[in-house]
């Protein structure tokens, strides 16, 4: 959900962007296979591309 935002922002605002890094729950917050809630986004790093 949160990258289709993005995404849609892009769009809207005819830019492109490049995913530099994704930034995710500490190391010591253990991602479970069986519960997918443990695995959360805390936020993207994008560089702005030049033109569209």
């Amino acid at each position: 959900a949160f990258s289709e935002t993005i995404t849609d922002a892009l769009l809207d605002a005819r830019r492109s962007a490049r995913r530099v890094r994704r930034f995710e729950q500490a190391r010591d917050h253990p991602i479970l296979p069986t519960i997918p809630e443990t695995e959360y986004l805390r936020g993207f790093l994008l560089e702005m591309m030049p033109g569209r």
